[in-house]
Order: C-alpha cells, then structure tokens, then sequence
C-alpha cells in the first residue's frame, strides 16, 4: 500500500486537497476535500468508482455502484426515511419464510399491464 496527497486549485470549485491510498489489488482510497465539503471514494484500478461517502451540511451521502450489493444480518436489516424507492429493471421479490405485515396509513395503488394474482388458503377482504 502506497499514499500520497495532491493539492490544486480547481477554477469551479476553488482549493482542492486529494489524499490517495493505492491498494495493493489495483484499487485506490482517496479522499477530497473541496469547498462544497469531503467525501471518500473507494475505485478500482481503472478508476471506476465503487462506493463514495459524501459528507454534506444534511448529513452523510452513501452511493454504491457494483454488479450486486448484499445486504446480511443475523437478527435485523431495518430501513427507515421519509421515502423509500425500490425500482428494479426486471423481477422484483420479497419472500419470507414468517409472515409478512404491511401496514399502510393511506391509500394503497397497485398496477400492472397484466393478470394479478392472490392466492391463500382463505382471502379475507373487509
């Protein structure tokens, strides 16, 4: 592993400090400071980049970018903001081998182009 510091002055964004961490693996760890704040960027080889903190006056901005992001707890994962967005390009799918609870407090708008199915054992409805 091998480091250095770079400081430059950037005409948009002012005084410019990068601190790079080059891995062994090809991969580099560097972190910018600017006037708009930090962040700390995680890239490979290539300099395509992995995974960035960005710390703003809101707080921390986490972004990850990879061909598959996995997510593992023994006990719990929780999520919880103002609004959470799940987009998927293809097939989306929650299972659980427990129960499953959705608690909604408005309306509930379900769409699809084509057939919707619900199966169980008895539907209650109402």
């Amino acid at each position: 592993m091998s480091g250095n510091a770079v400081r430059r002055h950037d005409p948009n964004d002012g005084p410019v400090q990068i601190r790079h961490i080059d891995l062994e693996s090809g991969g580099r760890v560097s972190v910018v400071s600017k006037k708009d704040g930090e962040r700390v960027q995680i890239s490979a080889g290539d300099d395509r980049l992995f995974m960035e903190i960005r710390f703003t006056p809101e707080g921390p901005v986490v972004s990850l970018d990879g061909a598959c992001l996995e997510l593992s707890a023994t006990r719990e994962i929780s999520l919880d903001a103002e609004k959470v967005n799940i987009r998927s390009k293809k097939n989306t799918e929650i299972s659980s081998h427990g129960t499953l609870k959705i608690d909604i407090q408005e309306d509930v708008d379900l769409q699809s182009d084509q057939e919707i199915r619900l199966q169980g054992k008895m539907i209650h409805l109402n």
